[in-house]
């Protein structure tokens, strides 16, 4: 793990011949294939037109050849990542339930990892917490006791989701789906084992964090008791979404389970550090970034 997201979506479309000499008006295109979302991604470009999705079947269909399209650069498909899994983040963008992305290895970075400002098109940060899959039992259990026994452990996670819609878009749930719900980077620290303690299902309601900036100054706070459900039940239904779509787990996956802190649009130059209390019995784990502004020459004169 090295190299290793908002009125209604309303569309002015200009048609007619201009005034005078001007000439004719840049038609604005109407909607986003495949390739263009591919390119804007991997670009870190915004996206302009609606993608053509119209179903939580077809918005994944696209998130799936969009993805084989993104693993040239990014490498291969190493977790997932639930979204919206807070009520407040599903009436944002009208959804009825939580929704998956894909993870890429290119995604993931360590500790301290210091990312250039555009490494998304609009990129936002938040907490987050994930867990390793060790057995691929994790697919047929049916208790938290049994998806504990199937987890290796657990990680914080600050989260830099990118939503890569233009200000005049209005994206909902069938659009983040289709941009691979915002997947872009990940700060990954170190693993608190599952065999490190024997408390987990009760502990993991009170996992709490602090977002703080370069100045120690706290920008979100958040605990697991916000979700409105267990840690280990957003395990367990994103596993069976997945499965209901073919996909199942195998040991070595990293399943991110959602936001703990309101998403913060990032700022270039600064630095932000999570706070994890509870996720150790002992001491409080910490992990950060650093978003490097990027120089921008002067124009030649």
């Amino acid at each position: 793990m090295n190299a290793l997201r908002v009125p209604v979506l309303i569309l002015l479309i200009c048609a007619g011949a201009a005034r005078g000499d001007a000439p004719p008006a840049t038609p604005v295109p109407e909607r986003t294939d495949i390739r263009e979302a591919a390119t804007a991604l991997a670009n870190a470009e915004l996206i302009t037109a609606p993608i053509p999705v119209s179903s939580p079947e077809t918005a994944y269909r696209f998130q799936e050849q969009l993805v084989a399209l993104l693993t040239n650069g990014m490498g291969p498909v190493v977790g997932y990542k639930a979204a919206l899994t807070t009520p407040a983040s599903r009436d944002l963008f009208k959804a009825r339930q939580p929704i998956y992305g894909r993870l890429l290895a290119g995604m993931l970075y360590r500790d301290k990892t210091t990312l250039p400002e555009h490494t998304g098109a609009r990129l936002f940060v938040e907490a987050d917490l994930a867990v390793m899959v060790g057995d691929e039992r994790i697919n047929e259990a049916s208790t938290r006791e049994e998806l504990l026994a199937a987890i290796d452990g657990f990680h914080p996670v600050i989260e830099l989701p990118d939503l890569p819609f233009s200000e005049e878009l209005q994206p909902d749930a069938l659009q983040l789906i289709a941009v691979n719900a915002g997947a872009r980077a990940a700060i990954v620290g170190d693993p608190v084992l599952t065999r490190d303690a024997d408390d987990w299902e009760e502990r993991l309601t009170t996992i709490a964090v602090t977002l703080l900036d370069k100045s120690s100054a706290t920008l979100a706070t958040g605990s697991t008791a916000d979700w409105d459900r267990h840690p280990l039940d957003i395990v367990a239904a994103l596993r069976d979404m997945l499965a209901e779509d073919g996909i199942r787990l195998k040991k070595g996956d990293l399943l991110a389970l959602g936001s703990l802190t309101p998403p913060r649009p990032v700022t270039a130059g600064e630095t932000y550090r999570a706070v994890f209390f509870n996720i150790r019995p002992d001491y409080p784990v910490s992990i950060q970034t650093l978003i490097r502004k990027e120089f921008v020459p002067p124009p030649s004169p």
